[in-house]
């Protein structure tokens, strides 16, 4: 197609189009926004997964752990009981850049004057964990636990009927057979909004954590990674390799949760590219075969099927790309402004707090922006508009051939 052709195309497209001045808008801007949606659903579903789920593991569980192999038992969901007490690791070195921690875990027994809770108790590296988990959110201002002290959940604390400074006793089994108990005094009773979390969160100081249990400081239970980069395969130790276990294995519900919602995110976006090319695909029909007799005009003074063709092709192109940039425009608009201030989960919960894993979620997302839905719906948008525009072209030019 030459130059000058394409200048005559473009005039007469744009003149087509500004017949019927109404319906182009309404069908531009309709194009528009369902583009805008597509690309806000696929973009705010995963702002919203990233922030719900960085929430829960990084609280709990991590990215993905790595312990000696049998450790957990996950048939019965609970620790192995005769792994807690004695299998323990030696910590080999890990690269700086991937944020982890080494944890000590061990079923105990909490107990205060009035209660006694079984509990697994952890046994967490402050400094470390403050750096590189969600500890520091809900531990503002903390920087050192003082000594022989104890981190308990508010619903945990009501149940053992505690208070900051009271004490409580901490009974198990060492690794070397005897057993193990000790008193803590409670320095912070943390609320986390509720839920089964905080009904079972309790901590001490790894170092106090070794010394009770009988293990060497260079022993723990758990190494966990809080990076979505996976670390090395290699990792492990001259006697034995250490076990692989993805947060998906912990949290089963919230895992199968987030699928869900990512899948069902990917089909309403294709079930609206798919509704939005057959509407698309009828008012271009309709445009077009009010304007029949000006095609059997064109053709009987000469103007080949190919020209027709291409003029029809160029109309639908003004029409694509004018509906994308709006449309793209609109949802930049919206995450621009979402990503100050940002979206309340409770609008669609009715004010109610969301609770996965165990963990009170936040109810509030900021957007931000990623290439990846823009790519995948403008892909998307352009080949539905392409098999949209398949049938009103040829039964319009089947129609111009009928004498």
């Amino acid at each position: 197609m030459q130059t000058a052709e394409l200048r005559f195309l473009l005039k007469m497209a744009v003149r087509n189009l500004l017949r019927r001045k109404g319906r182009t808008v309404i069908l531009v801007t309709g194009l528009a926004l369902a583009n805008a949606l597509t690309i806000w659903i696929l973009t705010f579903r995963h702002n919203s997964r990233e922030v719900l789920t960085d929430r829960i593991l990084g609280l709990k569980v991590g990215r993905e752990q790595w312990s000696a192999p049998g450790f957990y038992n996950f048939e019965k969901k609970l620790l192995s009981v005769h792994q807690t007490f004695s299998v323990s690791t030696v910590i080999p070195k890990v690269p700086v850049d991937v944020p982890h921690v080494w944890r000590l875990l061990s079923v105990m027994l909490l107990a205060s004057d009035e209660n006694a809770v079984p509990v697994t108790l952890n046994g967490y590296d402050l400094q470390s964990e403050l750096r590189n988990t969600g500890l520091a959110t809900i531990l503002p201002g903390w920087k050192s636990m003082p000594p022989r002290s104890i981190v308990l959940g508010k619903s945990m604390a009501l149940k053992l009927n505690v208070k900051i400074g009271n004490e409580i006793g901490v009974i198990g089994q060492a690794a070397d057979g005897s057993v193990a108990n000790d008193s803590f005094t409670v320095a912070k009773i943390v609320d986390l909004g509720g839920g089964a979390f905080e009904e079972t969160f309790a901590f001490i100081d790894r170092r106090e954590m070794q010394e009770l249990l009988v293990l060497s400081q260079d022993r723990a239970h758990v190494l966990v990674n809080f990076s979505q980069v996976a670390l090395s395969p290699q990792l492990k130790l001259p006697e034995a390799p250490l076990e692989r276990i993805p947060w998906s294995t912990f949290l089963p519900d919230v895992a199968t949760s987030s699928d869900f919602m990512d899948n069902f995110s990917r089909f309403y976006a294709l079930f609206f590219a798919v509704v939005t090319s057959l509407a698309m695909g009828n008012t271009l029909a309709l445009s077009f075969l009010e304007r029949q007799k000006e095609y059997r005009t064109l053709l009987v003074i000469g103007a080949p099927y190919a020209w027709l063709r291409r003029s029809m092709r160029v109309e639908i192109a003004l029409l694509a790309l004018g509906s994308l940039a709006l449309g793209n425009l609109i949802v930049a608009l919206a995450i621009a402004l979402f990503s100050t201030y940002p979206v309340d989960l409770g609008l669609l919960t009715g004010g109610k707090p969301m609770q996965m894993g165990g963990v009170i979620l936040d109810m509030y997302v900021h957007a931000k922006f990623l290439i990846w839905p823009y790519v995948l719906c403008n892909s998307g948008f352009l080949l539905t508009m392409a098999l949209a525009s398949l049938y009103p072209t040829r039964a319009v030019l089947k129609k111009c051939e009928a004498p």
